[in-house]
C-alpha cells in the first residue's frame, strides 16, 4: 500500500468509526524549516485538534494493509478522550496568559516566511518565536504559537512577551549529561565499545528535563556558566536539533571549521534529524572570561 492510498484509506476509516461524534479530515500542516506534512484535523464539539501523529511517520511504522486496522483503533481511542484542545483552551487575557509563555529558538533565514505572521526577537542567527502553553497529559504538550493577532488580543508589546517568557524560562530545569551517559542510557553500559567511550570524550548533551525543544538552553547563561567553571574550559555549542545542543570543551584540538563541516553533515547527509527538527548549521562559542555567546562559524 502506498502512502497517498494509506492516508486515504485511514481518513476514511477513522470517520466511519467516529461516525457523527467528530469529523475527520486530512490538512497540510506547517512545520519548521520551510516544511510541510500532512496530519488528521479532528473536529468535536466545534474544537480543533491537530493530532501529534503525523501520517508520514505513522506510515513508516505501520503502513501496511494488515496494520490499517490498528491504527484506526488508536487514533479512535484518541478521539474519544475528552482532553481536546480547543479556540476555549486560549487565555482571554494577558494575566492569565504570561505564566504560561515559552519561548522557542529557529534559525531566521530558514523561516522567514513563518517570522512574517508571528512576534520574535532575534539572537545570534535565531529567531526567537513564542508559544503560549494550553494543556498536557502523558502523551501530549500542547502549546499554540503566538501570532500578532494574539498579541493585539492580549494589548501587549513585544518587549511584555520577551520579559515573561524568560522569567518562566528561568523556572525551567535544564540538564547537562555527558554523551557517554546518554548512549549509555540507550544502548546499555555494558553494549558501549572502550573505543566508543574515548571518542565521546569531552561531549556533553544540553536539554530541559522534558527533552523537547531543550535547545532553548543557549539562553540560559548561568548554566553555561556553571558548567563552564566545573570544566574550567570554553565550550563550543553545536546544535543538535530544536531538542539539545551538544557541548564540547575547547582543548585546542577542534576548528570551528571542521565542527561546521560535522553539524552540516548530520543535518542534511546523515538522515538522524529530520529537516523539520534542524535547529541551525552555525557553531557557537560561550567564552567564560567574556561570560558571551557568540557564532563561531
Amino acid at each position: 500500500m502506498n502512502y497517498p492510498e494509506f492516508i486515504y484509506k485511514l481518513q476514511k476509516a477513522l470517520q466511519e468509526r467516529v461516525g457523527e461524534k467528530a469529523k475527520v479530515c486530512l490538512s497540510m500542516v506547517e512545520r519548521l524549516n520551510g516544511t510541510n506534512e500532512d496530519a488528521l484535523v479532528i473536529e468535536k464539539d466545534g474544537k480543533e485538534l491537530h493530532l501529534r501523529i503525523y501520517l508520514r511517520d505513522l506510515y513508516e511504522e505501520s503502513g501496511m494493509e494488515s496494520n490499517l486496522e490498528a491504527c484506526v483503533e488508536g487514533l479512535y481511542h484518541l478521539c474519544e478522550e475528552e482532553s481536546f484542545v480547543g479556540r476555549g483552551d486560549i487565555p482571554e487575557s494577558w494575566q492569565s496568559a504570561k505564566r504560561r509563555i515559552e519561548l522557542r529558538l529557529v534559525k531566521k533565514k530558514w523561516n522567514m516566511e513563518m517570522l512574517r505572521e508571528v512576534p520574535y526577537k532575534e539572537y545570534l542567527d535565531f529567531a526567537v518565536i513564542f508559544v503560549v502553553f494550553l494543556a498536557e497529559n502523558e502523551a501530549v504538550h500542547a502549546t499554540l504559537t503566538v501570532s500578532q493577532e494574539l498579541m493585539k488580543k492580549w494589548e501587549i508589546e513585544l518587549e511584555e512577551l520577551w520579559e515573561a517568557a524568560q522569567e518562566n524560562l528561568k523556572k525551567e530545569s535544564f540538564l547537562v549529561k555527558s554523551i557517554e551517559s546518554v548512549l549509555g542510557d540507550v544502548i546499555g553500559e555494558e553494549a558501549m565499545e572502550e573505543d566508543v567511550k574515548e571518542q565521546c570524550g569531552a561531549l556533553y548533551v544540553l536539554s530541559n528535563a522534558r527533552q523537547c525543544y531543550g535547545a532553548r538552553v543557549i539562553l540560559r547563561k548561568d548554566i553555561l556558566r556553571r558548567f563552564a567553571k566545573e570544566r574550567n574550559n570554553n565550550l563550543y555549542l553545536l546544535p543538535c536539533s530544536i531538542h539539545e545542543f551538544l557541548a564540547l570543551e575547547d582543548d585546542g584540538v577542534y576548528e570551528g571549521s571542521g565542527l561546521k563541516n560535522l553539524v552540516c553533515e548530520v543535518n542534511e547527509e546523515s538522515g538522524m534529524i529530520k529537516q523539520e527538527q534542524w535547529l541551525s548549521d552555525s557553531v557557537y562559542y560561550y567564552d567564560r572570561e567574556k561570560d558571551e555567546v557568540r557564532i563561531v562559524v
